[in-house]
Protein backbone atom coordinates (compact mmCIF):
# COMPACT_ATOMS: atom_id res chain seq x y z
CA UNK A 1 0.00 0.00 0.00
CA UNK A 2 1.31 3.23 -0.91
CA UNK A 3 0.68 5.95 2.04
CA UNK A 4 -0.34 9.71 0.33
CA UNK A 5 2.06 12.57 0.96
CA UNK A 6 -0.70 13.86 3.63
CA UNK A 7 -0.97 10.65 5.26
CA UNK A 8 3.42 10.48 5.48
CA UNK A 9 3.41 14.09 6.72
CA UNK A 10 0.49 12.66 9.62
CA UNK A 11 2.90 9.95 10.02
CA UNK A 12 5.82 11.90 10.78
CA UNK A 13 3.96 14.40 12.92
CA UNK A 14 2.21 11.83 15.28
CA UNK A 15 5.61 9.65 15.70
CA UNK A 16 8.45 12.60 15.83
CA UNK A 17 6.56 15.36 17.51
CA UNK A 18 3.42 13.07 19.37
CA UNK A 19 5.18 10.29 20.54
CA UNK A 20 8.98 11.86 20.75
CA UNK A 21 10.37 8.01 19.00
CA UNK A 22 13.16 9.68 17.74
CA UNK A 23 14.50 6.36 15.59
CA UNK A 24 11.05 6.07 14.15
CA UNK A 25 10.87 9.70 13.55
CA UNK A 26 14.85 10.30 12.28
CA UNK A 27 13.54 7.67 9.50
CA UNK A 28 11.65 10.28 7.38
CA UNK A 29 14.64 13.08 7.29
CA UNK A 30 16.86 13.58 4.96
CA UNK A 31 20.43 12.03 5.98
CA UNK A 32 21.77 15.78 6.54
CA UNK A 33 19.01 16.51 9.27
CA UNK A 34 19.28 12.67 11.20
CA UNK A 35 23.27 13.50 11.69
CA UNK A 36 23.84 12.61 15.12
CA UNK A 37 24.51 16.18 15.86
CA UNK A 38 20.72 16.91 15.32
CA UNK A 39 19.87 13.66 16.74
CA UNK A 40 21.06 15.29 20.18
CA UNK A 41 19.45 18.48 19.52
CA UNK A 42 16.45 16.79 19.33
CA UNK A 43 17.11 14.56 22.78
CA UNK A 44 17.44 17.67 24.62
CA UNK A 45 14.61 19.50 23.26
CA UNK A 46 12.60 16.15 24.10
CA UNK A 47 13.96 16.18 27.59
CA UNK A 48 13.84 19.96 28.40
CA UNK A 49 9.85 20.07 27.16
CA UNK A 50 8.79 16.66 28.18
CA UNK A 51 5.38 17.46 27.05
CA UNK A 52 5.79 19.34 23.73
CA UNK A 53 3.56 18.19 21.03
CA UNK A 54 2.25 19.18 17.85
CA UNK A 55 -1.01 18.77 16.29
CA UNK A 56 -1.49 18.99 12.72
CA UNK A 57 -4.53 20.56 12.10
CA UNK A 58 -4.79 21.09 8.48
CA UNK A 59 -2.07 18.90 6.67
CA UNK A 60 -2.86 19.81 3.62
CA UNK A 61 -0.34 22.77 2.96
CA UNK A 62 2.61 20.51 4.19
CA UNK A 63 1.60 18.07 2.43
CA UNK A 64 0.95 19.56 -1.35
CA UNK A 65 3.99 21.89 -1.40
CA UNK A 66 2.29 24.87 -0.25
CA UNK A 67 3.02 25.00 3.32
CA UNK A 68 6.11 27.39 2.02
CA UNK A 69 5.57 30.99 -0.32
CA UNK A 70 7.25 32.27 -2.82
CA UNK A 71 8.34 35.85 -2.16
CA UNK A 72 6.76 38.63 -3.72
Amino acid sequence: MTLSNKDIALDYADVMWGQHDLERGLTYLARELAAPENLARFTELFEAFSDLRFEILEPGPIAEGRFFQEAM
